[in-house]
């Protein structure tokens, strides 16, 4: 019986070769796009369970209520806080610090990079994560100060293949250290990513605090003992912080190692971009793509019934029974679904390394190397086999023989209610995710012209080892000789990163017990000029007033109203000693994922690492040249790198616009699919209708006419659809964009201009067909009459 089934389902495939193609095609298609998406998300999912202690490991998080309701979330702590935790709860097996620098220049012998992933850990480190070595001892790898290890590829990119074991780096051209290991490369899913590794106690000597609370920079991870549940554990740690400093506000909880990649978006940490709410949206998407082949599948197979009608009829009088009926048709979807999932890997084994590149992701497709895998591409492949297939299924087997076989095999079709709802859903959710791509185009151009405050245009930044810090102004001076450099400045940070935050709950005026946030910026006095900001009242800091260095603060419009001050300047900040001289007017120093926060600048010279040099914008290269003779001039042992600021920026939305692209190209597929079904109905409608429409052209119709006789209900159709996504689109985007602290308003032209698109795609796809039907000859469909 499976034997013939199978034979059946093959003959009918071959019977019917362009309803079958449009079929594989779509399911095809609709199969790639699942596996892609599946992958997709099964990297996102992966992130951090591959530590052997994944389970038990934990990172603690630091939260502040504000007096505004607002609860900020922090990963950067306190020295202390890991000693203490590991010795008041004997629920934590384990405690270590973890933090990572960047831009440290690394030496050996005449290479010199500036290097990210500089890392400083407890020597338990390595213990309780799993970070193999695959040169070295793991459990004393750490345990000397003056030990380093390197990834794998640092080895390679420092001494090629010699053994880097017992060699020495300098680091910043100050600080030695004696490789004592070579890590194996940190897994892309990881949210811990560093290629050097040094023991904790060393930060010291890179200008922090390795003891005390008053610094908080470094992140606290725990590992608990076997069957502790960690949030038994919240409510005794909670208050850990406040109990060792006096009565501070702050409370901590742990967050599970395993949900920092997706789950992290409220809190402020640098180390993390994922969110769940994408994996959940490319999820439906998937979904939604591959529903849109099912429903092509039954609605081309209903559509055809009438050419089984017989078939099926013969097949109850010599005593099939409905079931074996049903069977029959699940079988054959099956088969399709099977045959489509051949075309499908081969699909996705081509796009992948393109779909790699637009995710940002280092993805591979092996088949036959994971078992989940395999079973995730035979429960996708089976899903559609049975959806496909099951409306098909009941309303086939259902067909009577009496009348099947007195009406000579040509029955009327029934179902075409639900052909007309399958296509409206089909493109409602086409039409909607359209609409969303749209949208996120929109809103990326609107975050990359807004104005952001400040000049970013041909802004060089270069970053100054801490060393040199004290002697920026000879290089200042020497820059300041070329005319085609305009303006040179320097800061603690750089626009568009965060910088320093405290707790403000202090300042002159204060009549409340409000409390707020307040980021901290260091910045010399050109640095109004050289960005163009603007001052609403007072003035900024000036070489002429030597004591701001020491006394004088600048705050922005934010700062003024979270304070609640009406006159400002001359009050106290920071300190007694601290008095505002002046109130700059608000710009993003954070990309516009966030609201303008208060912000204090002061002029603390030691702090002020990074280097910013104004240009003009012709003869970029020869100036940029200019710069680097100067720099190797002043700086001949440090190499020369720099950034231009709005390339800079434009990396804050490099995630978004990563995955609006996704989105873009997914949405294109989808439609693509849902063509192919409109396609085939418009076929099967056409060819139903021929001698009708022979009938129509010999009494006088004009092919216009007829042409919009086939047209018209599949234009209403896809209107109704329109009308229905119209408020699903709406309700989605506000949600997306309120996601942003500054965003593009909805407009009706977001609306109209994937609508009309859509009519237009959807009445080239159905033209050929009517047209083909419209200009036929009518002799040839009524020779026979």
């Amino acid at each position: 019986m499976f034997k013939n089934q199978i034979k059946t389902g093959l003959r009918n495939l071959w019977k019917y070769k362009a309803y079958s193609t449009l079929n594989i095609l779509g399911l095809a298609v609709g199969l790639a796009v699942c596996i892609l998406i599946f992958l997709w998300v099964q990297d996102e999912l992966s992130y951090d369970r591959f530590h052997t202690n994944a389970h038990r490991l934990f990172r603690v998080i630091e939260h502040e209520d504000l007096t505004s309701g607002e609860t900020l979330s922090y990963t950067q702590q306190a020295p202390e806080l890991a000693a203490i935790l590991k010795k008041d709860f004997p629920e934590i097996e384990e405690s270590v610090r973890f933090e990572t620098m960047r831009d440290r220049l690394v030496r050996f012998g005449e290479r010199q990079f500036y290097e990210e992933g500089f890392a400083f850990a407890d020597p338990e480190f390595l213990k309780i994560f799993t970070f193999p070595l695959k040169t070295g001892d793991p459990v004393t790898a750490l345990s000397d100060p003056s030990s380093i290890l390197i990834s794998e590829r640092m080895a390679e990119k420092y001494f090629d293949q010699q053994n880097p074991i017992g060699k020495t780096l300098n680091i910043d051209n100050q600080e030695d250290f004696i490789i004592a290991g070579v890590l194996e490369n940190v897994p892309s899913n990881s949210h811990l990513q560093f290629d050097f590794l040094v023991q904790f106690e060393r930060i010291k000597d890179f200008g922090r605090e390795v003891k005390g609370w008053d610094s908080f920079y470094l992140d606290n991870y725990v590992l608990l003992t076997e069957n502790v549940d960690y949030r038994d554990l919240n409510p005794k740690i909670r208050d850990t912080i406040s109990k060792y400093t006096e009565g501070d506000d702050f409370y901590i909880d742990l967050q599970p190692l395993i949900r920092i990649r997706l789950f992290s978006n409220t809190i402020l940490t640098p180390q993390v971009d994922g969110d769940i709410k994408y994996v959940v949206i490319f999820s439906l998407i998937a979904l939604f793509i591959l529903l849109n082949a099912c429903i092509n599948f039954m609605n081309l197979t209903t559509a055809r019934s009438s050419q089984r009608a017989r078939e099926i009829g013969m097949r109850k009088v010599v005593g099939a029974r409905r079931q074996e009926l049903i069977r029959q048709f699940f079988g054959e979807s099956l088969l399709m679904a099977f045959i489509s999932l051949i075309f499908a890997i081969g699909v996705v084994s081509l796009l992948l390394p393109y779909f790699s590149q637009l995710s940002g992701k280092e993805m591979t497709f092996g088949i036959f190397s994971h078992v989940h895998v395999i079973l995730g591409l035979l429960a996708i492949t089976l899903t559609a086999g049975l959806l496909s297939g099951t409306y098909p299924a009941l309303f086939l087997s259902a067909f009577q023989p009496v009348h099947v076989l007195k009406s000579s095999g040509h029955l009327k079709i029934r179902g075409g209610a639900l052909r007309r709802a399958l296509v409206i859903f089909q493109f409602a959710m086409t039409t909607a995710l359209i609409i969303g791509t749209l949208v996120v185009y929109k809103q990326l151009n609107f975050l990359r012209n807004q104005n952001l405050g400040f000049d970013k245009d041909q802004m060089m930044c270069i970053q100054f080892p801490r060393n040199l810090i004290p002697q920026k102004d000879n290089f200042k001076t020497m820059l300041a000789r070329n005319p085609n450099i305009l303006n040179t400045t320097s800061a603690s940070t750089i626009p568009g990163r965060r910088g320093a935050l405290i707790t403000l709950d202090e300042w002159e005026g204060r009549d409340s017990e409000d409390r707020i946030e307040m980021g901290l910026v260091d910045a010399d006095p050109d640095f109004l000029t050289a960005f163009k900001l603007e001052m609403t009242e007072g003035r900024f800091f000036s070489r002429e007033f030597t004591t701001d260095a020491r006394q004088a603060v600048v705050v922005n419009e934010a700062a003024v109203r979270a304070m609640g001050m009406q006159e400002p300047l001359g009050k106290s900040l920071l300190g007694r000693q601290r008095k505002i001289i002046g109130v700059i007017k608000d710009f993003h120093l954070q990309s516009l994922h966030h609201k303008v926060a208060p912000l204090a600048l002061l002029m603390t010279k030691n702090r002020m690492r990074y280097f910013f040099v104004k240009i003009r914008g012709t003869n970029i290269p020869q100036t940029v040249g200019a710069v680097e003779t100067a720099w190797h001039s002043f700086a001949p042992n440090y190499p020369f790198e720099f950034q231009f600021l709005d390339e800079r920026l434009e990396k804050l939305y490099q995630a978004d616009k990563r995955l609006g692209n996704i989105i873009n190209a997914f949405a294109g597929l989808a439609l693509f699919v849902a063509c192919l079904g409109l396609f085939g109905l418009a076929s099967f409608v056409a060819e139903r209708r021929t001698k009708e429409i022979g009938i129509r052209k010999v009494l006088g119709a004009s092919i216009p006419s007829i042409f919009y006789l086939l047209a018209r209900d599949f234009i209403k159709w896809i209107l109704i659809a329109n009308v229905i996504a119209g408020p699903i689109a709406a309700y989605a985007m506000i949600r997306y964009l309120n996601s942003y602290a500054y965003h593009m308003k909805l407009g009706v032209i977001v609306f109209l201009i994937p609508v009309a698109m859509i009519l237009i795609v959807a009445l080239l796809t159905v033209s050929w067909q009517a047209l083909r039907a419209a200009t036929a000859d009518p002799v040839r469909s009524l020779r026979y009459e």
